[in-house]
This record gives C-alpha cells, sequence and structure tokens, in this order.
C-alpha cells in the first residue's frame, strides 16, 4: 500500500455540523444512534498522547471511518484570514507543499481584481518581495496567475496584505482595489 495525503477543504460551520453528529455516536446506551442510511461515516476526535501539545484553537486530528471498514486521521489546519500564526513560515524563497496549499484554499483564484484563474494554475505571490525582507509565509503571499504577478512588478503598482488573505492593489494613478479571500459555503 502506497501512502497517500488527501486534502479536503471544511468550512468551520460544516465541521460543526459533522462535530455534533460525532457526539451523538458515543451517546449513552439507551439513546438511539442516528439511522444508518443518515450518517454511513464516523467521525471520532483522535487520542493525542499524554504530554502531546494540543494544537491551538482548539484543531487537532480525527478519525474517520467510513463504510467497509476504512479508516483515515485527518489532521485539521485553520486556514489564516485574520491574524497569522506564521506555523509554515519559511526563511527560504520556495514555500513548503503545505503553506502553498493553504494559500490555494484561502484565495481559490488570482487575487487580481478582474483575473479568475484558479490558484492551482498560479504562482505564490510575496506582497512584499523576498529579496526585500518579505516572508515566505501566509501573511505575505497570494495566488496570482502569471500575468497578474508581472503586472504587480510593473512600474507604478503595488500590493500590500493588510492582513492574510486580503490583497490591496493600488494602480499607477492611485485607485484601489482589496480582494478578500474565498467564503467557502457552509
Amino acid at each position: 500500500m502506497l501512502p497517500a495525503r488527501l486534502h479536503l477543504t471544511i468550512p468551520a460551520t460544516l465541521l460543526r455540523q459533522l462535530t455534533r453528529h460525532a457526539q451523538v455516536v458515543h451517546a449513552p446506551p439507551g439513546d438511539p444512534p442516528p439511522p444508518a442510511t443518515a450518517r454511513p461515516w464516523n467521525l471520532t476526535p483522535a487520542s493525542f498522547p499524554a504530554g502531546h501539545p494540543r494544537p491551538p484553537g482548539g484543531h487537532g486530528a480525527w478519525h474517520l471511518s467510513l463504510p467497509g471498514g476504512a479508516t483515515m486521521l485527518i489532521k485539521l489546519q485553520p486556514v489564516p484570514t485574520e491574524h497569522c500564526d506564521h506555523r509554515h513560515y519559511t526563511a527560504a524563497y520556495q514555500p513548503g507543499d503545505t503553506l502553498r496549499h493553504l494559500v490555494q484554499v484561502r484565495d481559490h483564484e488570482c487575487m487580481f481584481p478582474t483575473c479568475s484563474r484558479h490558484a492551482r494554475e498560479s504562482d505564490f505571490e510575496h506582497a512584499v518581495p523576498h529579496h526585500q525582507g518579505g516572508p515566505t509565509c501566509a501573511c505575505n503571499a497570494g495566488a496570482r496567475s502569471r500575468t497578474c504577478h508581472q503586472v504587480k512588478q510593473s512600474k507604478g503598482w503595488t500590493v500590500t496584505q493588510p492582513r492574510p488573505g486580503w490583497h490591496q492593489w493600488t494602480t499607477p494613478d492611485g485607485r484601489s482595489y482589496t480582494q478578500g479571500p474565498k467564503r467557502y459555503p457552509a
């Protein structure tokens, strides 16, 4: 069997709904479980060894049991859109796979106001260029199509990132446009 990695994006509201169902699975004896047709899976918190540091903000790992007996360990990682926790910061120019993926999930598509190229097909771009001291971190990164990346580097254009996932573009004539992170439906 080959190891594999699955990236699953679950909005926080849906995760809360799933965990409510998971709590029903472990209800006291006498409480009827929901019908199997309503919930063909089982989601339970993963146990951590004694002394293992818990992730901040209540995130962690869950066991997902699927029909047929397959079980997966799901590790939850929040996508910062308000405050950056610098979890995946690197001093290197290129981001790690996890940081690149979280920025792609957060932005969903190129962050230029009129572009809709999917983030998977875009460059990982630093708002403040790396060679000018900009960190390789979610709070300084964005998905940019190659063309929009070149526009950003053109004379007179600037991009700032006042908070993670929020990109403020300023044109050479001083007009500003702000793009926010993708809002996923629950």
